[in-house]
């Protein structure tokens, strides 16, 4: 089920987060071209030298950013529980008049059966199966 999967892939994501170095994190160009990326702390920069588009990307998405995604998908998981009860009623009522409207998505899984999700349940469905499949590195 996707809930699952969103929930799986944000405790994933959660868990990395955590354990890395907190942000903010901050591109800092080098004479040769490259770049650092350094958190707020002192030792080490948390990536060695590297290309300065991927420097200042890695910048971008420190751990704060992990969290909030994290946080995104768990509230798509709710709104699929919340759904699920409902949906052979809704399905049934929303085909009856027409179709569907809105931000509810009527669908069919692999079985034919009906399913409602949210319009963004695709792609956070997307984004969790990138977590799991990388998060088992």
């Amino acid at each position: 089920m996707s809930a699952t999967k969103l929930r799986q892939a944000a405790t994933i994501l959660r868990q990395r987060a955590k354990s890395a170095t907190f942000g903010p994190w901050e591109y800092e160009g080098g004479p040769d071209g490259d770049g650092l990326v350094w958190a707020n702390r002192l030792g080490d920069p948390v990536s060695g030298s590297t290309e300065p588009d991927d420097a200042t990307y890695i910048a971008l998405m420190d751990p704060s950013l992990g969290l909030l995604i994290a946080d995104c998908l768990d509230t798509e998981a709710r709104m699929l529980d919340m759904l699920e009860p409902f949906t052979e009623l809704l399905c049934a009522t929303i085909e009856s008049q027409g179709g569907p409207t809105g931000a509810l998505r009527l669908l069919k899984d692999d079985q034919g059966d009906p399913i409602l999700t949210t319009d963004t349940t695709p792609s956070w469905v997307r984004v969790a199966e990138a977590i799991i499949e990388r998060g088992q590195s």
